[in-house]
């Protein structure tokens, strides 16, 4: 079975409450009860997520949580600015076949807009792969 000490932000923070949620979600018999059907990447995801929405977290709480995580996912990308385009195109709001001659700034569309709508986590994971989730911020 495998433990997180931390779960380290691509700028080098270690967001140590993280790892610390991920472990008792793993061991804790108390939290097994509610995150046994759960996937590596799901109980990293469900962590980033109480760590950024709890500060002390009951077994009790945890469906709750685990249903909201799902409900404000909004998927992983490697920049602020692939996840714009693909929301974007995702909703409607822009055509997926754009003409090569159109330029879009997707990373001042997030920094200005969509920054205030979701929160988005850069981590190093178990393996030591970059990663970046994000969530709707509601």
């Amino acid at each position: 079975m495998s433990t997180i000490t931390n779960l380290v932000a691509w700028n080098g923070e270690t967001y140590t409450g993280a790892g610390d949620f991920y472990n008792q979600f793993k061991t804790d018999p108390e939290f097994l009860e509610f995150t046994q059907d759960l996937t590596d990447e799901e109980l990293i995801r469900v962590a980033m997520y109480a760590y950024n929405c709890c500060s002390i977290l009951v077994p009790e709480d945890l469906p709750h949580l685990i249903s909201q995580e799902q409900d404000s996912y909004r998927g992983e990308a490697e920049s602020e600015e692939q996840f714009t385009r693909e929301l974007l195109e995702e909703t409607g709001d822009i055509s997926k076949d754009l003409p090569h001659y159109i330029v879009i700034d997707y990373q001042a569309t997030w920094d200005r807009n969509l920054r205030h709508d979701f929160f988005n986590y850069k981590v190093i994971d178990i393996d030591g792969n970059f990663r970046q989730f994000f969530w709707w911020a509601y």
